[in-house]
């Protein structure tokens, strides 16, 4: 499928890029309309931090201590979160305005910071 990289005529540049949006791994549109499209996509997650045969966050007992003593640990499983994929078009000002955002972020203790999702918003929006 080709897509319109420049065009002069608004309508036409927006059908391309709502065809193109669509063509992407694992991107579900939620909305769209003449001047708005909102898609939502699974956010990257650092290796380790998901495990994929959970749908939900859960708590499991673990007996697994270095000793072989009979202590439990608790492990909290992180489910995947959503990212926010929206595009909002001003025809009168041939302007497209975008916006790629996680609906959450992931801290592990200690750090301060939220772990990276590698750049893959602006990534996604490089590709579109």
């Amino acid at each position: 499928m080709v897509f319109l990289d420049e065009t002069s005529d608004a309508n036409k540049a927006w059908k391309s890029l709502v065809e193109a949006v669509g063509s992407l791994d694992q991107v579900q549109i939620m909305q769209v309309s003449d001047t708005y499209l909102h898609a939502i996509v699974p956010t990257a997650q650092p290796p380790g931090l998901f495990n994929p045969s959970t749908f939900s966050a859960a708590a499991s007992e673990e007996n697994d201590n270095v000793d072989g003593s009979s202590g439990s640990r608790r492990r909290l499983l992180i489910t995947p979160g959503l990212d926010d994929l929206e595009f909002i078009l001003r025809p009168e000002d041939n302007l497209v305005l975008y916006r790629s955002a996680s609906r959450t972020s992931v801290f592990v203790y200690p750090l301060t910071q939220p772990v990276s999702d590698g750049n893959a918003n602006l990534q996604r929006l490089e590709k579109i």
